[in-house]
């Protein structure tokens, strides 16, 4: 293992993560825009936009960096307590969060084809939708028995909210990425 590479790729994936963590926070709380578009950021969440871009990047590599970043984009929110629930919550929060695109890129391997490039359109809507899918399913379930008191309609709203929020996060992100990508790449013809 390459630790230079590691601590590289850590920093970059916990720099860029908690930046977006940060403007995330900031625009949820209304004060950054007009409250109109902070309901409509509650529709788009760009960490996990970043989480897929991170993986199909880095690959494995980001996992370090992604658990670190989690767990400092968690403790920036408050939610720590002195409850178990509280702390159960941050907990499971954290794992599901770090390892949900890592699962889901292990289920496509083992269930799919071998992608040589993780950037095919077929790949990346498969592993952005199974995901999110993980993501929020997985989280409102534990939240639904210890958090919500079997709450259904807040599981379901919760449910949806994770599903659309991550899948809008990863197409402005990943095609914002692309779009730069192509960017430079036809700069740097020209320049040549």
């Amino acid at each position: 293992m390459n630790i230079k590479k590691l601590f590289s790729i850590s920093f970059i994936v916990i720099f860029f993560y908690l930046i977006a963590h940060h403007l995330q926070l900031i625009i949820y709380s209304g004060n950054f825009f007009s409250s109109q578009i902070n309901t409509y950021a509650y529709s788009i969440y760009i960490p996990h936009g970043l989480r897929i871009l991170f993986f199909l990047i880095y690959g494995y590599w980001c996992l370090p960096g992604l658990l670190i970043a989690h767990l400092f984009g968690n403790l920036s929110n408050d939610m720590i307590s002195n409850t178990l629930i509280s702390n159960f919550d941050l907990i499971y929060s954290i794992l599901i969060s770090t390892f949900c695109v890592p699962l889901s890129a292990l289920i496509i391997e083992k269930f799919g084809k071998n992608h040589l490039n993780k950037f095919t359109i077929s790949y990346l809507t498969t592993l952005t939708i199974l995901s999110s899918f993980i993501n929020g399913f997985t989280t409102n379930v534990l939240r639904y028995y210890l958090v919500y008191d079997e709450n259904i309609d807040r599981f379901i709203d919760e449910l949806l909210g994770y599903f659309i929020g991550d899948i809008s996060g990863v197409v402005i992100i990943v095609l914002g990425y692309l779009i730069l990508k192509r960017i430079f790449i036809i700069s740097v013809d020209k320049n040549s």
